[in-house]
């Protein structure tokens, strides 16, 4: 655990909000994004938050510190890559369908 009582509450935060997005991002309605795609670009989103807070929460270590960060980073990355080419990657995957 952290040592600072404060940052764990942070991070719980952080992580509440990550789930929240991930919850939104897959949640099929009628003024959400149809998308596929563009959803799980969204969950990786949250999940790159979620990452992010255990660090604050859990990381008692620096190579368990480097793992979730480098996991954050990895996330983003793929969440920011499938929401750049969501509409390509749609139409491969409707047409292979």
């Amino acid at each position: 655990m952290s040592s600072t009582p404060q940052l764990q509450v942070l991070g719980w935060l952080i992580f509440v909000w990550g789930l929240a997005l991930m919850v939104i991002a897959a949640r099929r309605g009628k003024e959400q994004v149809r998308s596929t795609t563009l959803r799980i670009s969204g969950a990786l989103g949250g999940l790159a938050f979620c990452l992010l807070a255990a660090i604050l929460i859990w990381a008692e270590t620096s190579v368990t510190r480097k793992g979730l960060l480098t996991g954050a980073v990895v996330a983003l990355a793929a969440s920011w890559y499938l929401g750049r080419h969501s509409r390509k990657m749609d139409r491969a995957i409707k047409h292979t369908a």
